[in-house]
C-alpha cells in the first residue's frame, strides 16, 4: 500500500522515503525553472513601462509609468525572493490540504460582490491558469497523475498538486503585492509573467518534470488515454457533475447545484438549485428587464444608467464584460436574491467566454454583444443553466463551434453570417426564445449548403493527397529495386548515374501507365537486370552468352531511353562510354579494374548519386500531360519530403495516433504564426494525415511521427472540443473550487 504524503507526513520524513526524495526533486526543478524565468521576465518590465510612458496621453500617466518603473527596480530583489517564497510555501500547502487556512480569494459576501481591484486581479491570475489548463493540458494531466502517484493519491485534484498552474501564478500574485503604483500597473506586470512566463516557460518545465519523473520510474508506461477515466468507485468531481449533467437534455442537475458542490459555503447558492421554467417578471424585475431592452437597443440614456461613462460604442463593440456594471446598477435598484444571483453567474461566465483563446477575437466580440440578450433569457427563463438542449444555449454553442476554425479573411460569408444573426437578436428579441431556435434552423441550413462545398472540396484535396502517396511510394519502391541491385557490388559511376535518373524515370512512366503486375514493368526491371550482369565478371567468364545478349540488351536501352526523352547528346554519350566498356570486358577485362587514365569511376555506395531533378519533373509533367496522373503538387513531390523524424513511442505519438476525423488541431510556426486546421483524412495506404481550413482546402498534411514531434515540440496543440457554455462552467466551478480551498 502506498503512503499518503501530506505536508506533516513530508515534514517528519524529509529525505527518509523515495517519494519524499522525488517530491523534493520536483520541488527544486520547479524552484530552478522558475525563478531564472522570473529573472528574464522582471528585466521586460522596465521596457514595457518605460514605452507606456512615452506613450502616455498625458504627463500625469507619464509620471506614475515613471514611478512605476523605479519602484519595481527598488523591489525587484525583493519580488524574487518573495516569489521564491510563495513557491515553496504554495507547495508545501498543496501537500497539506487538511492544515490549509486560506481563505477563499475574490469573495466577499455575496457571489460576485468583491472589491473591483480584487475582481481584476483574481481574473487575470484565473486567466493564467485557464491558459496552462488549455495550452499544456495534455502535459498537465499527465504530470497530476504522476504526482499523484507520489502522493499516494492517484486521482489527485488539479488545485492540490504542488508544481500546479494554481501554485505558480499564486506565487506570483503574492510576489507582487506590494506594488503600490496601483491596480493599472499591477495588471501589466500580471501580464508580463501571464506572455513571458506562463506562456514560454511553463510547459517546459511540465516535460521535464515529466522526463525526469519518467526516468526514476514514476508511472514510465502511462499513457494519455488512461487519463480520461474517473477515479474507481468515487463520484466524479464537481467539474465532471456538471459535465455530465449538461450532456444530457433533461434538467438534472443544473449550475447552481454544481456551484453550491463546488463551493459548499458561498453564500446565496441554492443548496438543491433552481426551479426551472419561465417567470413572471415582479415589478423591481419587470422594470429592469424594460432597462436591459434599452441598453440592447442600444439607448445611450440606458447605457449611461446602468453602466455610468461607458459610451455605448463600447456596449456595441462586445469585447468588453458589461453584465458586472449592469448587475451593481441592478442591486442598487432593488434587485435581489435569486436574480441578483443568476447576473452575477452570467457575469462570470462571460468572463471566461471573452477570454477562450480558443476563438479568434473578431469572433468573441460578435459572440459578446450577445451578453445583454442572454441575460435576458436567463432572467426570463431558468432552465437556460440547467437544460444543454436549450435553444439560446445551442445557438450560443453552435456560433462558438464554427468560429473555432473561422479565419477572418478568408470566411468574410461566414462571419457576415453570424453578424446577421447576432443582430437580429439584437433587433428582435424581447421575452420569445422560439427566436434563438428558429435563428438556429436557419445556421444549420446556411452550414448545410457550405458543408456541400466544402465536402467536395476536402474529397478532392484527399484525392490530391492520395495521388501525392502513390506516387511517392512508387519512388520509394523504384529507388528500393535500383539500389538494392548497386548494393551487391561496385559499378561504374556513369551506370550508377544512369539507373538512378533516366531508368528510374522509365520505371515511374511504366508503373504509373501499366502497374507493377504488367509485362512492361517486369520487361524494365528485366533489362536493368541485364545491364548490371552484362558488366559483371560473370559476364566477362561468359563472353558468348554476353555477345548474344547485347543487341537486344542495346535495342531496349535505346527504346527506354526514347520513352524518358532523354536528351539526344547525353544518350549518345551514355551508349559509346557502355559499348567502350562492353568491349573493355569482352577482351577479358573487369568493368571496374583500374586502368590508368582509362579507369572507370566507381560508385560503392549508390547513395552518392545525386538525383537529376530536372528529368524527373520533366518526367512528371509528362504523366500529366497525358493524364497518366491526377493534379500533383511536383515541386512538392521533387523537394522531398520533411526531415526525418525520430519514431519513438511516447505520449504524444499516441496523441496523434488517437486523433479523429473532425478534430482542429492549432499549429505554431517558428515565428509564432498560429494556424487552426480540422482533421479531414487519413490515408488508408500510410496513415498520414490531411488537415484543411474551414473551406476544405489543404491546410497541412502530416505523418504520424512528424505530427507527434509537433505535439512534443509545443508546435501543435489540441483544440477542446468540449462546447463554450460547458468549456465556461466548468472553468467557473474549477475557479470557485480553488477559492474555497
Amino acid at each position: 500500500m502506498k503512503n499518503v504524503i501530506s505536508m506533516n507526513a513530508y515534514g517528519r520524513h524529509r529525505g527518509d522515503s523515495r517519494q519524499n526524495q522525488l517530491l523534493r526533486g520536483c520541488r527544486e526543478r520547479m524552484q530552478r525553472h522558475l525563478t531564472g524565468a522570473l529573472r528574464k521576465m522582471l528585466g521586460k518590465v522596465d521596457d514595457a513601462l518605460f514605452e507606456l510612458a512615452e506613450k502616455a496621453e498625458n504627463n500625469a500617466v507619464q509620471t506614475q509609468y515613471f514611478d512605476a518603473m523605479r519602484e519595481v527596480r527598488l523591489k525587484r530583489d525583493g519580488i524574487e525572493k518573495a516569489f521564491e517564497k510563495a513557491l515553496l510555501e504554495g507547495f508545501e500547502a498543496a501537500l497539506d490540504p487538511a492544515g490549509s487556512e486560506n481563505e477563499p480569494v475574490g469573495l466577499d459576501g455575496e457571489l460576485g460582490l468583491v472589491d473591483d481591484e480584487v475582481l481584476e486581479e483574481n481574473l487575470a491570475v484565473r486567466n493564467m491558469v485557464t491558459r496552462v489548463e488549455i495550452e499544456a493540458k495534455q502535459d498537465l494531466g499527465l504530470l497530476e497523475r504522476r504526482m499523484g502517484e507520489l502522493l499516494g493519491d492517484p486521482w489527485l485534484e488539479q488545485h492540490r498538486n504542488p508544481v500546479g498552474p494554481e501554485v505558480i501564478c499564486e506565487a506570483f500574485r503574492q510576489a507582487v503585492g506590494d506594488i503600490e503604483s496601483g491596480i493599472k500597473v499591477k495588471l501589466i506586470i500580471l501580464k508580463l509573467f501571464d506572455r513571458y512566463v506562463v506562456g514560454e516557460d511553463v510547459l517546459p518545465l511540465y516535460r521535464a518534470l515529466n522526463a525526469w519523473l519518467v526516468q526514476e520510474g514514476v508511472l514510465p508506461e502511462l499513457k494519455l488515454s488512461q487519463l480520461r477515466r474517473s477515479a474507481p468507485g468515487t463520484a466524479a468531481p464537481a467539474v465532471g457533475a456538471v459535465t455530465g449533467a449538461m450532456a444530457d437534455d433533461d434538467v438534472g442537475e443544473d449550475l447552481f447545484a454544481a456551484l453550491q458542490a463546488a463551493a459548499p459555503g458561498l453564500p446565496g447558492l441554492p443548496a438543491g438549485g433552481i426551479q426551472g421554467g419561465m417567470v413572471s417578471p415582479a415589478p423591481v424585475q419587470q422594470a429592469f428587464m424594460q432597462g436591459l431592452d434599452r441598453i440592447q437597443h442600444g439607448d445611450p440614456a440606458a447605457i449611461q444608467a446602468a453602466l455610468g461613462g461607458m459610451e455605448p460604442g463600447v456596449v456595441g463593440a462586445g469585447t468588453v464584460n458589461v453584465i458586472h456594471g449592469i448587475g451593481a446598477t441592478a442591486r442598487s435598484q432593488g434587485v435581489a436574491g435569486m436574480d441578483a444571483l443568476i447576473i452575477d453567474v452570467l457575469a462570470m461566465l462571460f468572463d471566461y467566454i471573452l477570454e477562450d483563446d480558443q476563438i479568434p477575437p473578431e469572433l468573441r466580440a460578435i459572440i459578446g454583444r450577445l451578453q445583454i440578450p442572454l441575460l435576458k433569457v436567463a432572467m426570463l427563463d431558468r432552465e437556460f443553466f440547467a437544460r444543454k438542449s436549450h435553444p439560446a444555449r445551442r445557438l450560443l454553442n453552435r456560433l462558438a463551434e464554427e468560429a473555432v476554425g473561422c479565419d477572418p479573411e478568408s470566411d468574410r460569408e461566414l462571419i457576415e453570417t453570424m453578424e446577421g444573426i447576432v443582430q437580429r437578436i439584437l433587433d428582435e428579441f424581447e421575452e420569445d426564445i422560439g427566436l434563438f431556435e428558429r435563428l438556429l434552423e436557419e445556421f444549420e441550413a446556411y452550414l448545410q449548403d457550405e458543408a456541400a462545398q466544402v465536402a467536395h472540396r476536402v474529397e478532392q484535396s484527399a484525392r490530391l493527397l492520395a495521388g501525392k502517396e502513390r506516387l511517392q511510394l512508387a519512388r520509394e519502391r523504384i529507388d528500393h529495386e535500383i539500389r538494392a541491385r548497386l548494393a551487391s557490388h561496385p559499378v561504374p559511376e556513369f551506370i550508377a548515374e544512369f539507373l538512378l535518373n533516366s531508368w528510374k524515370n522509365l520505371l515511374m512512366v511504366v508503373y504509373v501507365k501499366e502497374g507493377e503486375e504488367s509485362l512492361a514493368w517486369s520487361r524494365t526491371l528485366n533489362t536493368m537486370d541485364q545491364l548490371l550482369w552484362s558488366i559483371s565478371d560473370e559476364a566477362r567468364e561468359q563472353r558468348a552468352r554476353l555477345l548474344k545478349l547485347l543487341p537486344n540488351l542495346v535495342g531496349s536501352l535505346r527504346e527506354g531511353i526514347e520513352a524518358v526523352v532523354m536528351p539526344e547528346e547525353k544518350a549518345r554519350a551514355f551508349l559509346d562510354r557502355l559499348a567502350e566498356l562492353h568491349a573493355t570486358i569482352v577482351n577479358g577485362q573487369s568493368a571496374v579494374a583500374e586502368q590508368g587514365e582509362e579507369a572507370q569511376p566507381v560508385v560503392e555506395a549508390p547513395e552518392a548519386v545525386e538525383e537529376d531533378r530536372e528529368m524527373t519533373v520533366a518526367t512528371l509533367h509528362r504523366l500529366l500531360e497525358e493524364e497518366a496522373l491526377e493534379d500533383v503538387d511536383i515541386e512538392e513531390i521533387t523537394l522531398g519530403g520533411d526531415e526525418p523524424v525520430e519514431q519513438v513511442e511516447d505520449e504524444y505519438v499516441e496523441m496523434a495516433r488517437s486523433l479523429e476525423v473532425g478534430q482542429w488541431v492549432e499549429f505554431r510556426d517558428e515565428e509564432g504564426e498560429t494556424l487552426r486546421a480540422k482533421l479531414t483524412w487519413i490515408s488508408p495506404v500510410t496513415g498520414n494525415y490531411l488537415f484543411t481550413n474551414r473551406q476544405g482546402l489543404k491546410a497541412a498534411d502530416k505523418t504520424l511521427h512528424g505530427l507527434a514531434a509537433e505535439f512534443r515540440r509545443g508546435q501543435a496543440r489540441l483544440i477542446d472540443e468540449v462546447p463554450l457554455f460547458e468549456r465556461a462552467v466548468s472553468q467557473l466551478v474549477e475557479g470557485l473550487k480553488r477559492q474555497a480551498g
